[in-house]
């Protein structure tokens, strides 16, 4: 018998939500020990995600699925031991998570896990790394723990408008409208806010929805461009905060 593949979220745009909030957090708020465990515990969590959301797809197999959560679970539950320990407030930022899954199941019942209402579920989700990372320097959650989260949901829902107005909805010129209003605006916001000085994080972003819009790029492509401009956030919102 053929050995099944093990099972791995196949959304590679949401590796770079695991772990740039996480990165950002953990910079801003003082890199320490416990961020290693802390990280491999919030990476076993996100694997989970995966066999959890394919048990509601695939019933037939929920047997095999179930195993691997229970699997990817108790990974996180061996890392996440040492930093619960230490900051038990972990443990309420942790139940944050829960609304937004319940979500995530619901459009995998529905099959239709590339909604819009979806990807933003997510992305609020694991932006939650920022201020989990955060609170494990700091010892304590403070305003910056929220700045880092709202800067990193912004960045990664101006990613969802741009890959998808490139892919799903390459044919509809009004999404393009959408992502290019969107990411204009972020920037006005932030422009007028008090945290201005960041605005320079999102250049990168609106230059490459305004000039990349209208080409035909593979998949390879655009994911190298996401690669680079998240790289080029993350290192300018540790640099400018």
């Amino acid at each position: 018998m053929l050995m099944r593949k093990i099972p791995i979220p196949n959304q590679h745009g949401a590796w770079a939500m695991v772990i740039l909030p996480f990165i950002v957090g953990a910079g801003l708020g003082g890199i320490s020990w416990i961020h290693l465990p802390l990280f491999l515990g919030w990476f076993s969590l996100y694997l989970a995600s995966h066999p959890l959301l394919m048990m509601v797809k695939r019933r037939r197999e929920r047997r095999y699925y179930a195993k691997w959560t229970a699997g990817y679970m108790a990974m996180a539950a061996l890392f996440l031991a040492g930093p619960l320990m230490n900051h038990p407030e972990l443990i309420g930022l942790g139940l944050l998570l829960i609304p937004g899954l319940v979500i995530n199941i619901y459009f995998a019942m529905k099959k239709n896990e590339r909604a819009i209402v979806n990807d933003l579920t997510a992305i609020a989700g694991l932006c939650l790394g920022g201020p989990i990372a955060y609170l494990a320097g700091t010892g304590s959650l403070d305003r910056m723990a929220g700045v880092i989260w709202l800067l990193c949901v912004l960045f990664f829902t101006g990613s969802v408008f741009y890959v998808k107005q490139l892919i799903r909805e390459r044919n509809n010129p009004q999404f393009r409208r959408y992502a290019r209003v969107y990411h204009i605006l972020v920037l006005a916001v932030i422009l007028v806010s008090e945290f201005w000085i960041v605005a320079m994080a999102y250049l990168p972003s609106l230059i490459r929805v305004l000039v990349f819009s209208r080409h035909t790029m593979s998949p390879r492509h655009i994911g190298m461009v996401e690669i680079g401009n998240s790289i080029a956030f993350g290192l300018m919102i540790l640099i400018l905060l």
